[in-house]
C-alpha cells in the first residue's frame, strides 16, 4: 500500500468520525509543535461533508493551532537554556542579540507570516519563546495568521465541496505563498521609506 493512499485513509477517517471536531483541534494543536501535516487537509474534507458549517471548523481548527503554538513557546521560553546545551547555542558572535533585535522590529508580521503561510512555523512558536518575545503580541500574530488561514480552508471547503477542493489545495498553498511573500516585500519597503 502507498503512503498517499494510507495518508487518504486516515483524512477520511478523521472527517467521518463522530470525534471529528474535537480531532482537528486535537491536529491542529500538535501541528503547531511538531506534527508534519498542516491540518488544512482535513478540514476540507471535515466541512465538505456540512456536518459542522465552516465556522466552527474554521474556529475549533485556530484555537487548537494556538493553544499548540501557545505550549511550543513555552517551551522555547521556559527550556531555552537546556536546548542551547544541547544545540551547542551560544551567543559569542553576537548573532543572537542581532537576530533578536530584528525579530523586535519584524517579530509581529513574521509570526503572521509564518502562520498563514504553508511555511513550517515551529521554527517561529518555538523561537519566539527562545528569543523572548512578549507573549501577547505573539498570541495575537498568530492567532491573525492561523486564524485566517484555518477559516481560510474552511470556507473552501464550504463553497466548493470536497471535489474541487482536492484539485485547488495545489493552488492555494501557492496563493498563500504569494500573499505572503507580497507582504513580507510590502513590510520590508515600508522600512525602507521610514
Amino acid at each position: 500500500m502507498n503512503i498517499k493512499a494510507h495518508i487518504g485513509r486516515w483524512i477520511n477517517y478523521v472527517a467521518e468520525s463522530r470525534y471529528a471536531l474535537w480531532l482537528i483541534g486535537g491536529i491542529s494543536f500538535i501541528e503547531s509543535i511538531f506534527f508534519p501535516i498542516p491540518p488544512d487537509v482535513f478540514i476540507v474534507p471535515l466541512v465538505a461533508q456540512k456536518k459542522y458549517t465552516w465556522i466552527q471548523v474554521g474556529a475549533v481548527a485556530a484555537v487548537g493551532a494556538t493553544l499548540g503554538a501557545l505550549l511550543a513557546y513555552g517551551i522555547g521560553y521556559f527550556f531555552y537554556d537546556q536546548f542551547a546545551g544541547v544545540l551547542h547555542l551560544s551567543d559569542s558572535s553576537g548573532l543572537l542579540g542581532q537576530i533578536s533585535g530584528i525579530y523586535d522590529k519584524y517579530g509581529f508580521f513574521a509570526v503572521v507570516l509564518a502562520a498563514f503561510t504553508p511555511v513550517p512555523d515551529k521554527l517561529f512558536t518555538f523561537g519566539s519563546g527562545f528569543l523572548k518575545f512578549a507573549l501577547l503580541p505573539y498570541l495575537i500574530a498568530y492567532t491573525i495568521g492561523k486564524g485566517a488561514r484555518m477559516f481560510l480552508f474552511a470556507y473552501i471547503g464550504e463553497m466548493y465541496g470536497q471535489a474541487v477542493a482536492e484539485k485547488s489545495l495545489k493552488k492555494i498553498t501557492f496563493i498563500t505563498i504569494g500573499v505572503g511573500v507580497i507582504i513580507a516585500i510590502l513590510i520590508f519597503l515600508g522600512t525602507l521609506l521610514s
